[in-house]
Formats: C-alpha cells, structure tokens, sequence
C-alpha cells in the first residue's frame, strides 16, 4: 500500500468553492488502495492568521510523516517551508504546478518591488522535487525550457462528471434563456468584454448574461441599472452551479491573457464542469483553453477582449438550439472519456508509482556498490 501525505495550502478554487480538485484526487486515489493523509488550513480571514494557519499546517504534516512514501504538495508559496524539509529529512516531494510560479506578482503587484527576492524562493520547490505535476502540456513545456527540469508529467484539470451532468435541477428564478459566467470576478475573467458584450448590438434580446461569483469587481455589477441585460446573483453555494449550467444556453469563458499565461496555457475547472454538463461554451483563443473546445467540437473559440465576437457568439448558439445541443453532447462526451476526476486520480497513482519505482532501482544500484 502507497502511504502520501497531501499537502493543500490553498483549500478554496477561484471562485471561493471548496476545492473540490483536491478532494476528488485524493478520494479516487483512496479508491484505488492508496492511504492518503490530507494537512491544509482551516478558512482564514487577516494575512496574520493566514500565514500562523500556513505555518501550523506544514508543521503538523512535518511531525506526522511517519513512514509516507511521498509527499504530495500542491504549488503555493509558503510550501517552500515543506519542500526545504523534505530535502533534508530525505523524504520524495512531488509538487503539482497549476501556473508560472511568478504569476504572484500579476496577482499581487505591491510583491513586484521585492521579485529579484523572491523569484528564487518559487523556483525553489520545482528543483528539489523528483517530479513535477504540470496542469497544461505548454506549462510542462515551459519547464522543461526555462528550467531545465525534464522530471515533468503532465494531468490536465477535471469535473465530477456524476455532480455535473445535463440533468442537474436549476434553481428556482431563471427563467428564460440566459448565458452564464461563474467565477471569480477579478480581471484576468474578461469582466469587462462580458459587459460590454451584453450591451452590444450582436446581443440577442432575449438572452440575459447571468453572473455568478465573488470578488474584487463585485461593486462593478452592484453599480449596473435597470436597462442592462444582466443578472448578478453574487456568490452562489457550489451545490447550485450544476443546476445553473444545465439550464443556460452556454459558458462564457471569455480570460484575458495575463502574465505569461499565454504561453504556459490554462485549464480553468469550469471548463471541464461545462463540458460535463454538456453546455457548450464561449471562450478566448489561450493555449489548452481554445485547443480543448477546438479538438472537442464542443463550443467556440473567440479572439481575446473581443466583445462583438462573444456577443455574436452567443446569438449563433441562441438561434441554432440543435448546433448548442451537439456541442454539448460532444463536451459532455469527452468529459466522461478524458476529464472526470477519477480518470485524473488514475493518471496520478500511475505518476506515484513511476516516482516510486525510480527511487526503488536507484537504491538497488546504490546497494550493489
């Protein structure tokens, strides 16, 4: 039996949701026989206790490694702290990189007068780990080129495809046709062209733009009027956004490209969780995104910052009810053959036993000399 210790330093997704990622890998890999032992903060509000929960919870995981086999780390700053540990104590880190560690700074702009420090310290954890999980085949790329790190395996992100399914029950109040946003709302989400979109004249009239979600552009949906075709419904719990999905005409996925995202590529959870619901989607020409619906069928593929291509978009989906519907079915499709989180679950174990196995013959050659 594999015994891992799974460290999540980030316990929420992008738009506030438990996250989910984390608890679907582990349960399918416990699945499969592997003893997992789950270590992240409790919620925290203040940097303070963010930072006391990050530091507790490493040392937590540091005083009950016991006998694991390997640590599981998913990529956050602090976990330098553990990947330090790990190569002194002599214990195999894995770390699982979901972007460019220096997108902190695009998150975080006060941070970019202390880069030439900091840059170094997230670098740190890519070259003491004996493998690295890449989100984006063009992010393993970057690795490999930028780093000149080839211990790199690729998983690309995934849905419940039993929680997200074309049947889910929408909740009570939408009626009518409407197309959805669910996310953060911050500005790499293309906020601004989803607005200006709603408001173009390419707009069908009879479809609202729903928006769900948190964040720093709350105040700019709180300040909209009467006359605009949008419907803000704030944070909604993760248990209704199944049921929201499977009642609209479409996912609007409409990222900017910030940072280098462009070239390391992005697989945002809501895509796979559109697909899943079979509801075809709307999103911007970045790498994995776009090449996903591409090879799919399942939706369309716009220019970046481009509201008269999504504003158009969607009225082609809203007057062609049975072209939205074999997208859909197409997404859904490669959903359930390639997406769902069990299928990822199964990807990782066989990348934990790659790693073990590579530990086990280098002992054996360590041994006979």
């Amino acid at each position: 039996m594999i015994k891992v210790q799974y460290l999540s330093l980030t316990n929420t997704t992008e738009s506030g949701a438990p996250h989910t990622h984390v608890h679907e890998i582990i349960a399918g890999l416990r699945r499969r026989g592997v003893l997992v032992t789950l270590f992240e903060p409790p919620p925290n509000t203040g940097l303070m206790r963010k930072l006391l929960g990050f530091a507790r919870t490493q040392l937590r995981m540091w005083r009950n490694t016991g006998n694991a086999d390997l640590i599981y780390v998913r990529c956050h700053p602090a976990a330098v702290l553990t990947a330090l540990w790990a190569k002194l104590t002599g214990h195999l880190m894995v770390y699982e990189l979901n972007g460019p560690p220096t997108q902190i700074f695009v998150s975080y702009k006060a941070l970019s007068w202390f880069r030439p420090i900091l840059e170094p310290v997230l670098y740190l954890p890519l070259k003491l780990a004996v493998r690295i999980i890449a989100v984006t085949p063009q992010l393993g790329r970057w690795i490999r080129e930028n780093m000149g790190i080839d211990r790199v395996s690729v998983i690309v992100n995934g849905a419940n495809t039993d929680l997200f399914h074309p049947d889910a029950a929408g909740p009570p109040g939408h009626c009518g046709r409407y197309a959805l946003f669910f996310g953060v709302l911050a500005p790499w989400q293309g906020i601004d062209t989803l607005l200006a979109a709603a408001r173009h004249p390419s707009w069908p009239r009879d479809v609202r733009l729903v928006i769900a979600g948190e964040g720093a552009l709350r105040s700019q949906l709180e300040a909209l009027g009467p006359g605009d075709p949008v419907t803000y419904l704030g944070g909604v719990p993760y248990s209704q956004v199944p049921g929201l999905l499977a009642a609209s005409l479409c996912s609007l996925i409409p990222k900017n490209n910030v940072g280098n995202r462009g070239e390391t590529g992005w697989a945002p959870l809501k895509l796979f969780e559109s697909l899943a619901a079979a509801c075809p989607v709307v999103v911007t020409d970045i790498p994995l995104l776009a090449d996903i619906v591409r090879e799919n069928q399942c939706g369309i593929v716009i220019p970046r910052a481009d509201p008269g291509a999504l504003a158009s978009s969607v009225a082609m989906l809203a007057s062609d009810p049975a072209v939205a519907k074999e997208m859909g079915c197409r997404g859904r499709k490669a959903a359930l053959a390639e997406h769902s989180w069990d299928r990822k679950a199964e990807q990782t174990l066989t990348v934990l036993r790659e790693v073990l196995e590579a530990q086990t013959v280098q002992d054996s050659g360590t041994h006979c000399h």
